[in-house]
């Protein structure tokens, strides 16, 4: 009789042993797997966190009359192999050249843009003015890109404006109609209608 109070006192208690063992094992698993959700959590805020770069931090300084051109480059190719970047302006007016010219005589454009991803440029109501005949932006091989808040414009424009007076076989008069202004030695790329009546390019 003894020797078997004494048997069942010892499953007992193995199996008291054996039960806070399994409590401790499931309580060990809890606290892997809060570590490991926090761990992911965390990482996917950081691979989504953005990255803010400051083109005044190039150089480029809004309202001041020079060429912001250089500055907003290298800003831009800050950018690059970054995740989630934004590109921010001051708000102003920035000065702008085109790029170098080819063998035609025909500007590269401002900024040429490859292969960068993940980018906002931030106008905050900024203006970018052109002073070559040269396209302000070009995007190669570029994903997720977003502009906002920025306005282009030229200065002088790259177009002008005028009614065709008169056609022969070998020459066409315009009248160019203030305040639009006609430059000598000029070259012109195309001549493109305009409906007067429905105010948009004419279709040909």
């Amino acid at each position: 009789m003894y020797h078997l109070f004494e048997h069942l006192k010892k499953k007992i208690l193995n199996q008291q042993k054996n039960s806070h063992l399994i409590r401790y094992s499931v309580f060990l698993s809890l606290i892997f797997l809060s570590t490991f959700f926090i761990f992911i959590v965390s990482f996917y805020n950081c691979s989504k966190s953005t990255l803010e770069i400051k083109v005044a931090d190039f150089g480029a300084v809004p309202d001041d009359g020079k060429n912001d051109t250089p500055a907003i480059l290298a800003a831009i190719e800050a950018c690059r192999d970054k995740q989630n970047t934004r590109l921010v302006f001051a708000s102003g007016t920035y000065d702008i050249n085109g790029g170098s010219e080819d063998e035609r005589g025909r500007r590269q454009p401002s900024f040429d843009i490859i292969n960068i991803n993940n980018l906002t440029i931030e106008g905050n109501g900024s203006e970018l003015i052109g002073h070559d005949y040269a396209t302000m932006f070009s995007f190669t091989e570029c994903n997720n890109l977003t502009i906002n808040n920025l306005t282009v414009d030229w200065d002088p424009l790259p177009f002008t404006q005028g009614k065709v007076v008169e056609v022969k076989d070998d020459y066409v008069d315009i009248e160019v109609v203030a305040p639009f202004t006609a430059q000598a030695g000029r070259r012109t790329e195309a001549l493109l209608g305009y409906d007067m009546e429905l105010q948009r390019m004419a279709r040909r």
